[in-house]
C-alpha cells in the first residue's frame, strides 16, 4: 500500500517572551557594535515574524564611511519593534563624531590661473566639525537613497553634502605624501576603534580616539600615531589634549568655546612656548 505523508508542521510563536540579559551584545562588525537590554513578544510564522516591544541601546558605536560614531550619552536611545513591521524596528538614536577639517591656503601662480598644489607643511587652518547624525524612523529607511530617517547636522554648521565628504569622500583630495596618511587612517581606524570606547569609558571621556598620523622629521614623512581625549564642560564649551605618541614635542591642549553658529573662541597651548588664541568669524557662501 501507499505511505500516508504526514502533514507538514509549521512552527507558530504565540506569545513568546524575549528578554537580554544584561550587557547583551548586537554586533555586525566591522558596522556597528552595541550593547543592549529591554526585550519583546513573539508573535507568528517563522516566514511572518510580528515581534512587538522595546530594544534599548545603552552604549555602542556605528561605522559609517571612515568615521566612527558613537551613541550620546544621555539620551534613550531604542528600537522599537511593531507587528505590522515584522523584524524592521523603528529606530530612535542620536549618534555623534568629530571630524578635522582643514582650510588649505590657494595660491595663484603668477601668469597662471591654476590653484599651486597645497604642501603638507602647509596645510591652514584647522578646524574640528561636530557631527551629529539623527535617525528617526524604520531601519529599512536608512537604504533608501534619499532617507527622510537620517538627519546629519553638524557645529559649526556645514551643507550634508559637506558632512558626507568630512566622513568619508575626501580621500581623492590628498595629492602626494598626503594620501599615505589618508589610507593609514581608513586601515588604522579599522584597528584603533576597538581600544577607544574601551578606553574612553574607563576614563569617563566624552570623547578619546587613536588615529595614524604623518609627520615631518627633517623632511621626510613617516607614519605616527597620535591620541586625542576630551571632555564636554558644556554643550558649547570643549576642553581637549591632542598628542602625536610618536614625537617628541609636547602635548597639545585646547579649549574651545562656540559663542554661536558663526563665532568660535579657540585657545591652543603647549606649554612650552606655543600659545594661540582665536577668534572665529566664518561666513559661508
Amino acid at each position: 500500500g501507499q505511505t500516508q505523508q504526514e502533514p507538514l508542521v509549521i512552527p507558530e510563536f504565540q506569545g513568546l517572551q524575549i528578554t537580554l540579559g544584561r550587557n547583551f551584545r548586537i554586533a555586525s562588525p566591522p558596522v556597528l557594535n552595541f550593547v543592549a537590554d529591554g526585550g519583546f513578544v513573539l508573535n507568528g510564522t517563522l516566514d511572518d515574524l510580528r515581534p512587538d516591544g522595546t530594544v534599548r541601546l545603552r552604549r555602542g558605536e556605528v561605522n559609517i564611511f571612515t568615521t566612527r560614531f558613537d551613541l550620546q550619552r544621555g539620551y534613550a536611545h531604542r528600537a522599537v519593534f511593531r507587528p505590522e513591521f515584522g523584524l524592521d524596528p523603528v529606530l530612535d538614536l542620536r549618534l555623534a563624531t568629530s571630524v578635522q577639517q582643514v582650510t588649505r591656503p590657494t595660491d595663484l601662480q603668477s601668469g597662471s590661473a591654476e590653484i599651486a598644489e597645497a604642501s603638507i607643511t602647509n596645510l591652514g587652518e584647522v578646524d574640528t566639525v561636530r557631527v551629529e547624525a539623527i535617525v528617526d524612523g524604520r531601519a529599512s529607511e536608512l537604504l533608501a537613497e534619499q532617507s527622510d530617517a537620517l538627519e546629519l547636522r553638524s557645529s559649526p554648521p556645514r551643507t550634508e553634502s559637506e558632512i558626507v565628504a568630512l566622513l568619508g569622500g575626501w580621500l581623492y583630495r590628498y595629492p602626494g605624501r598626503e594620501r599615505i596618511g589618508a589610507i593609514a587612517n581608513i586601515a588604522g581606524s579599522a584597528i584603533l576603534s576597538r581600544f577607544d570606547t574601551s578606553i574612553g569609558d574607563a576614563l569617563g571621556l566624552d570623547e578619546f580616539r587613536l588615529f595614524p598620523t604623518t609627520t615631518n622629521n627633517e623632511g621626510e614623512f613617516e607614519l605616527g600615531l597620535g591620541a586625542e581625549a576630551g571632555i564636554d564642560i558644556t554643550r558649547n564649551v570643549t576642553f581637549s589634549i591632542l598628542k602625536i605618541l610618536t614625537s617628541e614635542d609636547p602635548a597639545q591642549f585646547n579649549l574651545r568655546y562656540r559663542l554661536s553658529d558663526r563665532v568660535t573662541i579657540r585657545g591652543t597651548t603647549d606649554f612650552a612656548g606655543e600659545n594661540r588664541a582665536v577668534i572665529l568669524y566664518e561666513v559661508r557662501f
